[in-house]
């Protein structure tokens, strides 16, 4: 993972790691996670497909990683690109450095969940019921800050706080969302919690995409 600080201070301004969800199944925190997202689902198409893929016994929880990202809300927009691209790096170079093949086995992931902070304007999410697909492949898509959350006219739009949201939330399989309890609003702007599904593929053009905004760390 990364840890971004300012110089002289303790305190991170920003930070992202990722968790096997099989390798720390059994861990309480992880548990509380997954349990108030699959009770905070806000349809039941959401809901059985949070237990298809990712909270059900027969899921194969050792090829999902659970992407941990924070920073605080002044962070430069900037950082955006340098974080994720270095941690999905460092995912790819421990499937080939790690000491052990257990440990180059658990960063062998097929698919991520993402848990990330939105706002809607002007309206309800999508569908009005906060679930929904993503762009299943946004390649070819202008760059936005904000993308319609459905396909009504008037319905909401939906707000990025972090700029990677935005190609994660284009290229996911799936995703839904539900209203942030005890969060500040921003007049005009309600807060949401946003859970998306997204393959390794995907990943990867979300971050061709990023890249192309912020900063070309990616090799040419």
């Amino acid at each position: 993972g990364r840890v971004v600080r300012l110089e002289e201070q303790l305190d991170p301004i920003a930070v992202v790691s990722v968790m096997n969800l099989g390798k720390h199944e059994h861990a309480q925190f992880l548990q509380d996670v997954l349990a108030f997202l699959q009770a905070s689902a806000p349809t039941q198409k959401a809901k059985d497909q949070l237990a298809r893929h990712v909270t059900g016994p027969s899921v194969k929880k050792e090829s999902v990683g659970l992407i941990v990202s924070e920073r605080v809300v002044n962070c430069p927009l900037e950082l955006s690109s340098p974080l994720q691209q270095s941690i999905f790096d460092e995912i790819k170079w421990a499937t080939e450095d790690e000491p052990t093949q257990a440990l180059r086995d658990s960063f062998k992931f097929d698919h991520f969940l993402l848990f990330t902070r939105v706002y809607y304007s002007g309206g309800a999410p999508g569908g009005k019921d906060g679930s929904g697909h993503g762009g299943g492949g946004g390649k070819g898509k202008k760059k936005k800050n904000k993308k319609k959350a459905g396909a009504s006219e008037g319905e909401g739009e939906i707000v990025y706080v972090r700029p990677e949201d935005q190609f994660f939330h284009q290229e996911c399989t799936w995703c839904f969302t539900f209203p942030a309890k005890h969060a500040h609003d921003i007049q005009g702007l309600v807060q949401h919690r946003m859970v998306m599904w997204i393959d390794t593929k995907a990943v990867d053009r979300a971050r061709q995409a990023l890249d192309q905004l912020f900063g070309q760390y990616l090799p040419q």
